[in-house]
C-alpha cells in the first residue's frame, strides 16, 4: 500500500481535519543486507515493495505474539523502521542482538520521525498519514492539532493496539486485527511456524473489540456472558482501555474478547453488572476469515 508523500500536498487535502502531530522513535538500517534481514523478521513481504514506500508491519516473537507495530520505509541499501507502538529499546536490542558481520548491516543509535496523521472515523489508522522530512524546513502552515483526549478517543474506536494495554507480547496479529500485515506467501520469519499453525487450526481464541457503555468500566475487569438461562454466566473477556466521554460517565474502550462471545451484541462486567454493548472496530474493515 502506497502512502502520500507529498507534505504541502498532503497537508492540503486534509486542511479541514484534526491531525494527530506526534514524533515517534525510528531505528535506522543501513547496508546491502538490509532487505533481507527484514525480510526475515517481520511480516511483510519486502521482495516487492519499492523505495520510499511506506508499509506497516508487525515484529513478532517466535510463538507469533505481537511484541511491536512497525512502519518502515525502504532506502537504496538501507531502511528506516518508525516504531508505532511497542518497546522501541527492545526493538532495537532484538535486531542488534541477532545482526551478524555477514548480513552487512549497521544499525543507528536510536532517532525520532515527525509522524502526521487524519483523525477520521471514516478511515483507518493504517491510511492517510505521513513522515515529515524536516530537512527540508518547508513551512507547513496551520495545522489542526488533536488534543490528546481527541487522539486517546479516536484510537479506541480505531481498535489502535496502543502500548502496553493491548500490545503486551500476549496476543497474535489476527487477534489484534492486524491479519492484513502478515504476508502468507513469503518464505521463513520470526513467528512464522507459530502463523501458520494459527492459520491450520482455522479459528481464534480471542480478538479485540470495541465497546461502549453508560456507565463506567476499568482495564483489567472481567467481563461475562450471560446466556439465556439468565441464572448462570460465563468469562468472556477482559478490558484492556477505557475513556470516560461525558459528564453522566458513559465510557468507551477496548477489550479482550473470547471466541465463544465474539458475536454477542452485549458483555457484562462481573464486579457491579454494568452493560457494554459490543462490535468491532473501526480498522477491522471486513469480518476476519476466522470468524
Amino acid at each position: 500500500m502506497k502512502f502520500p508523500t507529498g507534505q504541502r500536498e498532503w497537508l492540503m487535502s486534509n486542511q479541514k481535519s484534526l491531525i494527530w502531530d506526534q514524533t515517534f522513535p525510528l531505528i535506522r538500517l543501513e547496508g546491502e543486507g538490509t532487505k533481507a534481514f527484514l525480510q526475515g523478521q517481520t511480516t511483510t513481504d519486502f521482495n516487492n515493495l519499492c523505495n520510499q514506500e511506506i508499509v506497516q508491519s508487525c515484529w513478532l516473537d517466535s510463538s507469533a505474539r505481537v511484541k511491536a507495530l512497525l512502519e518502515i520505509s525502504l532506502f537504496k541499501e538501507g531502511a528506516e523502521v518508525l516504531v508505532l507502538s511497542g518497546n522501541s529499546e527492545d526493538v532495537r536490542n532484538g535486531f542488534s542482538n541477532i545482526i551478524f558481520p555477514a548480513d552487512k548491516i549497521q544499525i543507528k543509535p536510536l532517532d525520532q520521525k515527525r509522524r502526521l496523521q487524519e483523525i477520521s472515523k471514516l478511515h483507518s489508522y493504517r491510511t492517510n498519514f505521513i513522515w515529515l522530512n524536516e530537512k527540508k524546513n518547508e513551512d507547513l502552515g496551520e495545522i489542526a492539532k488533536a488534543s490528546d483526549d481527541e487522539i486517546e478517543i479516536w484510537k479506541i474506536y480505531q481498535g489502535f493496539p496502543s502500548h502496553p494495554q493491548e500490545l503486551n507480547g500476549e496476543t497474535n496479529p489476527f487477534e489484534l486485527g492486524l491479519a492484513n500485515l502478515v504476508s502468507l506467501n513469503k518464505g521463513c520469519y520470526l513467528g512464522q511456524e507459530s502463523i501458520s499453525k494459527i492459520i491450520r487450526a482455522g479459528s481464534l481464541k480471542q480478538q479485540l473489540r470495541f465497546w461502549k457503555s453508560p456507565a463506567s468500566a476499568n482495564p483489567g475487569e472481567t467481563l461475562i456472558n450471560k446466556n439465556s438461562d439468565e441464572h448462570t454466566s460465563y468469562k468472556a473477556g477482559f478490558i484492556t482501555s477505557s475513556k470516560q466521554i461525558d459528564s453522566n460517565g458513559s465510557s468507551i474502550g477496548l477489550a479482550i474478547v473470547r471466541r465463544q462471545s465474539l458475536l454477542e451484541n452485549d458483555l457484562y462486567t462481573y464486579e457491579g453488572n454494568r452493560k457494554l454493548n459490543i462490535s468491532q472496530p473501526i480498522s477491522f474493515s471486513k469480518p476476519t476469515d476466522f470468524d
